[in-house]
Parts: structure tokens; C-alpha cells; sequence
């Protein structure tokens, strides 16, 4: 009996003096009438260089489900990938445009702006400008995997539960930048905490989220909360909500 043989493919990166001729493009009226129309720019072969990422296949991500599970779909199907090539601002740029282009451009619809915030916007959603948190959260494509990827637990029975409390409220994404953003045992806490407190947080989530994160940043500016343990990470966030 024949087996059938696995066809891996490798994940690629557009070239660093591609991206920046991508970036350039961004000041075109026609490149950005290119992303309005939901159509990637082009480019040549000698534009991309492969990775060492062999995967099977790349999810189908689909506008119409929940971050969540894009999140997952796409975080699982790119189990080989670590933080170091997860930093890589090439593959995030050569995902959003390439394999993904038709869900970013349903997810983040470029015609939905304003004419003079459409190039900004097309910065932020589809490249990742800095090595901060905030920029791998606005990107429509590094987001899914990185907020997966600090929020996964493998010891919990279904690794996934933090995951979907974090795209269960966009607040997350815009509060966990910094220090913080950067701790997966603080993110874990922090969701956690909030999971298993419903009834404080029933009514106005996202207003107490936010206020929860602003008293957090504030601790943190004297006190180093990701070094601290769970109990203490505990001990602050039940002091930190406000009735």
C-alpha cells in the first residue's frame, strides 16, 4: 500500500530593499488605489526569498469568522515559527500581501477611510513600521499570530482559553503594549484574573478593561510587575479594580 507523501512549502519574506520601495509606494495615488480595490502590488521573484518554515499549507483566513478563529487557524498551521522569525517585519509584509491579501483587504477595508488617512492606514495594517508590541498589534496579519502566541497555554485543558478572551475584547490589543505586552506570564494573569472575575466585569468590560490597564501602567511605572509572581500579579489587579 502506497503512502502519500507530504508536499511541504516554505514560507517566504519579501526582501528588504523590496519593502522599502513597498513603503515608498504608499505616497503613490495608484498604489494606494491598488490596496482600495483590494489588489496586492507587484512584484518579481527576485522580491521574495524563502525562510526555512517548512509548513503543509497556510489557513484560508476568512473576513467573516471571529479573530479568534483566524487566530487559531493561522497559529496553528505555523507551529515551526519562533519569536525570532516572528520579529521578522519581511514576513509579515510578504503574509499580508501575498497569501492573504483578499482577507486583509476584507478585514481592513482601505475604502472605508478617509482619502488622507488611507496611506497611514495601509502602514500600519499591512507593515510593521517598529519592533514594539503596538506595531505587531495593529498589523492585520502578526497580530493574529502573536496574540495566539502569548496567550497559548498547553497546560490548560483547552490551550486556546486565553486566546479567545484576548480577541474577545478589542481593548486588549490597544492597552497590552510595552513591558507588559511583552510578559506572556503578566498577559496570562491579566486574562485570567479577568475570566474569572464575570461579575465585575458583566457591565462596561471595555471601560473597566481600560481603566484596569491605565492603574496597572501607572503601578508599573515604580513597581516591575512582570518580574513578580502570579500571586502578587494577583494581589495588584484585585486592589487595582475600582468599584
Amino acid at each position: 500500500m502506497s503512502q502519500k507523501i507530504k508536499i511541504m512549502e516554505r514560507i517566504k519574506v519579501f526582501t528588504t530593499p523590496f519593502l522599502q520601495r513597498l513603503g515608498q509606494r504608499l505616497q503613490s495615488e495608484d498604489a494606494i488605489r491598488g490596496y482600495v480595490a483590494g489588489k496586492a502590488p507587484s512584484f518579481s521573484a527576485s522580491d521574495v526569498r524563502d525562510t526555512i518554515l517548512e509548513i503543509e499549507a497556510l489557513p484560508k483566513l476568512d473576513a467573516d469568522l471571529t479573530a479568534f478563529e483566524n487566530a487559531r487557524a493561522l497559529y496553528e498551521s505555523l507551529r515551526g515559527l519562533d519569536r525570532t522569525m516572528a520579529s521578522d517585519q519581511r514576513l509579515w509584509a510578504w503574509l499580508a500581501h501575498v497569501p492573504f491579501m483578499d482577507y486583509m483587504a476584507k478585514r481592513w477595508p482601505v475604502a472605508d477611510q478617509s482619502e488622507e488617512k488611507r496611506s497611514r492606514y495601509i502602514a500600519q495594517h499591512w507593515f510593521v513600521g517598529t519592533q514594539t508590541t503596538t506595531a505587531y498589534l495593529r498589523h492585520g496579519i502578526a497580530l493574529l499570530w502573536w496574540g495566539a502566541h502569548i496567550t497559548y497555554d498547553e497546560k490548560r485543558e483547552d490551550p486556546f482559553e486565553l486566546t479567545r478572551e484576548f480577541f474577545a475584547l478589542y481593548e486588549y490589543t490597544r492597552q497590552l503594549d510595552g513591558s507588559l505586552g511583552k510578559s506572556d506570564s503578566f498577559v496570562h494573569v491579566l486574562l485570567d484574573f479577568i475570566s474569572n472575575n464575570p461579575k465585575y466585569f458583566e457591565q462596561f468590560k471595555e471601560d473597566k478593561v481600560r481603566a484596569l490597564m491605565r492603574r496597572l501602567n501607572f503601578v508599573g511605572a515604580y513597581r516591575i510587575l512582570p518580574a513578580l509572581d502570579d500571586k502578587n500579579l494577583r494581589n495588584i489587579l484585585k486592589e487595582s479594580l475600582v468599584d
